[in-house]
């Protein structure tokens, strides 16, 4: 049991030793290819159909979260990418013939159905409603077509009348 001083000095934020520094991005000297963006996958030839429908996947993906994903959804991303490669192939697979290892598959659809709910499966919406202010003035603006459908009948030749004889 702690004495009430031990405790107390215990406590004091004073004496307390500071935590680790913030954890901070390494150097581009310092940090891998697959963390600067120069490799999408270690080792993996992207030529392949597999790592071009993985690159596909994954920019449909950040596409989808309006092209600005944090580092956590960067991360999933590349998660679900693997798993819809992985779970296309063995579809292709079973359509071929092969057996289909239900329980895998099964196992692989959902871990990817968590982490696109985890990514959010809706798209972002962003409001189209224009102000008043616009509103009012595109109603007041002729609108091209009726620019051009009054120029064209000006230009269309009159009929004559009794007053032009």
């Amino acid at each position: 049991m702690l004495s009430k001083t031990a405790l107390q000095s215990a406590l004091n934020c004073e004496t307390m030793p500071q935590t680790s520094p913030q954890m901070v991005r390494p150097k581009p000297q310092g940090a891998t290819r697959i963390g600067t963006q120069g490799t999408i996958l270690q080792g993996v030839d992207m030529r392949t159909h597999g790592g071009r429908r993985f690159k596909e996947l994954c920019a449909d993906l950040v596409h989808h979260l309006c092209d600005e994903p944090t580092a956590p959804q960067l991360a999933i991303i590349r998660r679900v990418a693997a798993l819809g490669v992985w779970c296309e192939q063995a579809e292709a697979g079973q359509a071929q013939g092969a057996d289909l290892d239900v329980a895998a598959y099964t196992t692989a659809t959902n871990a990817q159905r968590r982490l696109l709910a985890d990514l959010g499966l809706e798209r972002r919406s962003r409001d189209v409603t224009p102000s008043l202010t616009s509103y009012l003035a595109a109603r007041a603006a002729p609108t091209p077509a009726a620019v051009a459908r009054s120029e064209a009948l000006a230009a269309m030749p009159r009929p004559k009348t009794r007053a032009d004889r």
